[in-house]
């Protein structure tokens, strides 16, 4: 080879090595910056030791009856008060003073009017006639006053007994005021802004469905807390374990605040076959990112598909009167494309047929927009079932496309409570109370 020959070569090589380096240079930085725009890994899954079952526990009085009762004329009737003319003349109560004790007792048992003692109101009245024979028979006269004042209030007070109902069953054999003694003790270091936080819950369910033909699996709801940081999972799994057909996880990391929960990352994740897909929103305090990274302002009380479940039963525990037939529950949910007002529909009680029984339970039915088939930008609604008896968890999920395609999630065993957070708060929670690993 002659020497311009081979000065050419070295020049070409030398070339070729310069734009390699300066490829590769690119392809580093490219790299870097393409890293620094893919969302954040998802939050690492918070762990619990479930060691204890919530069990199902009567509620007082069905819950979305009350605020039925509470419309009703007779409420408003009784405040007329059709005895005021009987002031202006006492002869007519005079001559039988012997017979005013016994038409004072037929008066407060058929509740047409107040005592002539006027000492309790219409409220009074319609309360103590919504409790229970047993209640009503065991109590002390201040005590039937106190609690009728209040309000709906043996039910509008459930919030915060109801998530220690199941340690409150466990004494209803013993002493009343032992066994409030207890729920409380147990319940203080579960307070949260003046409301009992549950410890971290997981609720396990059956799955049947249709999908080009029929289709079965599992799922399951995890409620995780430490102090005030959360975590929902709700994971669902179709087909066998070892060979699941679909599989999806949707998951919601945020905080709880004095109005329920407030999310601060959504994320989703789906498996069919071989092919994977994963959507996330993270709701910042100002604003919400979407999927496709456009912005939007965040709306107050903003929920995610995940929070949801548990942000409803929040409201439910502190005002079972939302669960009377025929209301509305809007809440604003954050899906993936998109923030919606979603609309429930209260249809009212149904029983339930599970492998526990049957659990009574309020339908909650999704209002579907015109032209939406019941999917909104890629996110199917879900139509939902609470059950009173089990702290107003969710026992029933049905999320469908269409009449041929659904899954249908029915809750499958009690669910399941983890221990307290320290040593020192079980110690304590088992020193003043019966039963406290039941709560």
């Amino acid at each position: 080879m002659t020497r311009p020959a081979r000065r050419h070569g070295w020049a070409l090589a030398a070339v070729v090595g310069a734009v390699t380096l300066m490829h590769a240079w690119l392809g580093g930085t490219l790299l870097a910056e393409m890293a620094d725009l893919r969302p954040q890994q998802a939050p690492e899954r918070l762990r619990a030791d479930f060691v204890a079952e919530v069990r199902l526990q009567q509620p007082a009085a069905p819950a979305f009856t009350l605020p039925a009762a509470q419309a009703a004329p007779v409420a408003r009737a009784v405040p007329r008060r059709r005895p005021r003319p009987l002031p202006p003349p006492p002869a007519a109560s005079a001559p039988q003073p012997e017979a005013s004790a016994v038409a004072q007792a037929d008066q407060a048992a058929s509740a047409p009017q107040p005592p002539a003692s006027g000492a309790e109101s219409s409220s009074d009245l319609l309360a103590r006639a919504m409790q229970p024979a047993s209640a009503a028979s065991g109590a002390a006269p201040g005590a039937d006053t106190a609690s009728a004042v209040a309000g709906a209030p043996p039910l509008a007070s459930s919030p915060a007994a109801s998530p220690t109902a199941v340690a409150a069953g466990a004494s209803a054999a013993g002493a009343p005021a032992a066994a409030s003694s207890a729920v409380s003790s147990a319940a203080s270091d579960e307070l949260l802004f003046g409301f009992p936080w549950p410890r971290s819950t997981r609720i396990r369910y059956a799955l049947t469905g249709q999908y080009r033909g029929e289709v079965r699996g599992s799922a399951e709801v995890l409620w995780l807390r430490e102090g005030t940081r959360y975590q929902v999972h709700v994971d669902t799994l179709v087909g066998p374990r070892f060979a699941p057909l679909f599989q999806r996880n949707i998951s919601s990391d945020g905080q709880i605040t004095a109005e329920g929960l407030a999310p601060r990352r959504y994320d989703e994740e789906s498996k069919v076959a071989f092919s994977r897909r994963h959507r996330h929103v993270t709701l910042a305090e100002a604003e919400v990112v979407f999927t496709n990274g456009e912005r939007e302002a965040r709306w107050p009380g903003v929920q995610d598909l995940a929070s949801q479940f548990v942000q409803l039963t929040w409201r439910f525990l502190r005002d079972p009167a939302l669960l009377a037939a025929g209301r509305t529950i809007e809440l604003p949910v954050a899906m993936s494309k998109q923030q919606r007002m979603l609309v429930f529909d209260v249809m009212g009680q149904e029983r339930l047929a599970t492998k526990l029984g049957e659990i009574p339970a309020i339908h909650l039915r999704p209002r579907m927009p015109p032209g939406s088939a019941g999917k909104l930008g890629g996110d199917l609604l879900v139509e939902l079932w609470f059950a009173p008896q089990l702290e107003y968890l969710p026992v029933r999920l049905r999320i469908a496309k269409d009449e041929a395609a659904y899954v249908d999630l029915l809750i499958d065993r009690l669910p399941e409570r983890a221990a307290p957070a320290s040593p020192a708060g079980a110690a304590a929670a088992g020193a003043s109370a019966p039963s406290p690993a039941l709560r």
